[in-house]
C-alpha cells in the first residue's frame, strides 16, 4: 500500500513543493474533503462526494478546479479508515496525485484534539502542513 510521505518529506522539500492540502475522511458511502488552498488555512474549501468510481472522478475533477489545476502541488492526506480507503487511495495514486495515508490516532497527537472536537478533515490535514 501507499506509504506516509508525511514524514519523509523534509520541512523545506513540503513548503517548496506543495502548497494546497487535502484532508479526506472516508466512510462505506461517502468521502469527506477539506482542501487548503494556497498554504492558507483561511482559504478552506469543503465538498462530498459518494464512496464509488463515479464519486472519485468527481472528487478529482473538483480538486483540478480547486487548485486551478495546480494538482502537482497537492499533497491529500487520507485518514486510514480499514477496508473503506483502499479503493481512494489506488484511484489517486493510479492518477498521480501525492497521497499519504495517516493514523487517526497520530494525526489526533499531532493536533492535540480528539476525534469528537474536530471535524472529520482537521487531524489529516494539519498533520501534513508544514
Amino acid at each position: 500500500m501507499v506509504e506516509s510521505i508525511c514524514k519523509t518529506i523534509k520541512k523545506e522539500t513540503m513548503e517548496t513543493k506543495f502548497v494546497h492540502f487535502a484532508g479526506v475522511d472516508v466512510s462505506k458511502q461517502k468521502i469527506d474533503v477539506c482542501v487548503i488552498v494556497n498554504n492558507q488555512r483561511s482559504e478552506i474549501v469543503h465538498n462530498q462526494f459518494e464512496q464509488s468510481k463515479k464519486g472519485f472522478a468527481s472528487l478529482k475533477k473538483w480538486l483540478v478546479q480547486v487548485t486551478a489545476r495546480q494538482t502537482g502541488k497537492l499533497l491529500i492526506c487520507v485518514e486510514n479508515t480499514g477496508l473503506y480507503d483502499d479503493a481512494l487511495m489506488y484511484y489517486l495514486s493510479d492518477h498521480d496525485l501525492a497521497v499519504s495515508l495517516e493514523n487517526a490516532a497520530t494525526s489526533n497527537a499531532v493536533c492535540g484534539t480528539t476525534v469528537e472536537k474536530q471535524t472529520s478533515w482537521m487531524p489529516a490535514t494539519s498533520h501534513c502542513m508544514p
